[in-house]
């Protein structure tokens, strides 16, 4: 978390009975993660690689996951071949499930990058609460929207 930036108390009632799928090779950012959407009272699966993720989305009943943070520099399969994947699978899910790029290298060509694989956002390391937050927020509402046309 940034020095230096007030956090908000966590609402548990946010985001309760939200799932999401968290994938990232760094067992540290994964933990830091991991607390992070839990104190908004998100349910939490984890990844440490692209091919558990694709396991794990493909044992998953459809629509159990509304959000994937998904690393973009992991070792073997990155977040974007790991992306491309989920969007190609023959599922409703796999085309609206909402995916996050995370990464501490977000520069311009990377959220390109990102959104040419088929993810919806990007949120940048390190990341805050708030940060985490306004981008469910902003994803979810979108998606809502959508639905209701």
């Amino acid at each position: 978390m940034r020095e230096n930036e007030r956090e908000e108390t966590p609402d548990k009632e946010l985001f309760s009975g939200e799932k999401v799928l968290l994938v990232d090779d760094n067992k540290i950012n994964l933990e830091v993660t991991r607390t992070v959407l839990e104190q908004a009272g998100v349910r939490v699966d984890t990844a440490n690689t692209g091919e558990k993720a694709l396991e794990l989305f493909l044992q998953s009943k459809e629509g159990e996951y509304r959000l994937i943070f998904m690393d973009i520099n992991m070792y073997g399969m990155n977040g974007y071949e790991t992306t491309q994947k989920i969007r190609r699978m023959n599922r409703k899910d796999a085309k609206t499930v909402l995916i996050f790029a995370v990464s501490a290298d977000i520069q311009v060509t990377y959220k390109e990058k990102a959104l040419e694989a088929g993810m919806n956002g990007c949120i940048c390391k390190p990341f805050s609460y708030n940060d985490i937050i306004k981008q469910m927020h902003r994803l979810l509402e979108e998606k809502e929207g959508e639905e209701d046309k």
